[in-house]
């Protein structure tokens, strides 16, 4: 199986919102997989390689999707909660004279 580390290491930097280093360690994880493919002996090797690094990307790449819309919608109810905050500002200052 391509780089088990490189993989739990992906993972763990989708699901803390890391998306930076998510798309670096998925080069990190493509280019294993490729070594790997090379080093394979065999074309059924070769063929149960590219499946298996196919379904772990797609795999990763739907929990990516997943963690963005979550932090998406977790960005846009702050910014609605703070229409409502009680924030002080010039604007709504009242200046009185008698």
């Amino acid at each position: 199986m391509v780089s088990k580390q490189i993989g739990v290491r992906l993972r763990a930097a989708i699901e803390s919102g890391s998306f930076e280093t998510a798309t670096a360690l998925s080069k990190e994880y493509g280019e294993a997989a490729v070594q790997e493919l090379r080093a394979a002996t065999t074309p059924q090797g070769r063929i149960v390689i590219a499946h298996e690094a196919a379904a772990f990307l797609e795999d990763r790449l739907h929990l990516a999707r997943v963690m963005r819309s979550h932090i998406a919608a977790q960005i846009g109810a702050a910014s609605r909660l703070c229409c409502y905050a009680n924030i002080p500002s010039i604007d709504q200052t009242w200046f009185v004279e008698a």
